[in-house]
């Protein structure tokens, strides 16, 4: 996108004119609350006898006012980068983030969890530049495989673009973040084309773990199942 000057200083008439509003309010409202809430923790007074971790210094607040005006003007500087760049470079994004991904590990070793690459004052997690750079290869693929979305043959390459991060994600350890990236995935098999009961049937295993978690100490938990099973095969 080209900024003339009748969009105002740095094209912000033009962004002011053509963001998505509401998604933009709600991210200065999460980021507004989050503030707050880091204020009211490193800004108590504790009196009396407590634990030294629960003492957080200030400059931890300080610190994420700054990561914030970074990534606004990120999503400024998104916002104004063609659709055209980002799918041109999404396998480039892809093999970048797998390498910092394993960088990590490297990293992290002689300990037992390492998820952050330090660079001077700068840390940052990798796995959420990887979540991006998935999304973006994932909707090259997808958008430009033919065929039904349905067989089995169509699901095997985009399992197989989600299965490297995971797994070296899961390296870490981290496997709230690794069962994210297959959150990811099913939406975008969803909106290629696969069926509901396709995707309740590649997510049957997380809902059989999940009902063995809450209704493993109740009686009667088989119709659950039964409720499940009929609504993939209906």
């Amino acid at each position: 996108a080209v900024v003339s000057l009748g969009d105002g200083v740095l094209g912000t008439r033009r962004f002011a004119e053509r963001v998505d509003r509401p998604a933009l309010v709600a991210i200065l409202a999460l980021l507004g609350i989050s503030l707050v809430t880091l204020y009211s923790v490193t800004h108590v007074q504790l009196r009396g006898d407590y634990h030294q971790t629960l003492a957080v210094g200030p400059g931890i607040f300080y610190r994420q006012i700054l990561w914030v005006i970074l990534g606004l003007g990120a999503l400024y500087l998104g916002f104004w980068t063609p659709y055209r760049l980002l799918e041109a470079s999404a396998w480039l994004q892809y093999g970048g983030a797998l390498l910092l991904l394993a960088v990590t590990l490297l990293i992290g070793r002689g300990s037992d969890v390492e998820r952050w690459i330090h660079i001077g004052p700068i840390q940052f997690q990798p796995s959420e530049f990887a979540k991006v750079s998935l999304i973006f290869v994932l909707a090259r693929y997808l958008a430009g495989h033919e065929g039904d979305g349905n067989r089995l043959r169509s699901l095997i390459l985009p399992a197989l673009i989600v299965l490297p991060p995971v797994a070296l994600i899961l390296k870490q350890p981290d496997l709230g973040t690794a069962l994210v990236f297959l959150a990811i995935l099913l939406p975008m098999l969803f909106w290629r084309g696969l069926k509901p009961g396709h995707i309740l049937l590649l997510g049957s295993p997380a809902v059989g773990f999940l009902m063995h978690l809450f209704l493993r100490n109740q009686e009667h938990m088989w119709w659950p199942w039964l409720v499940f099973v009929i609504a993939v095969f209906v």
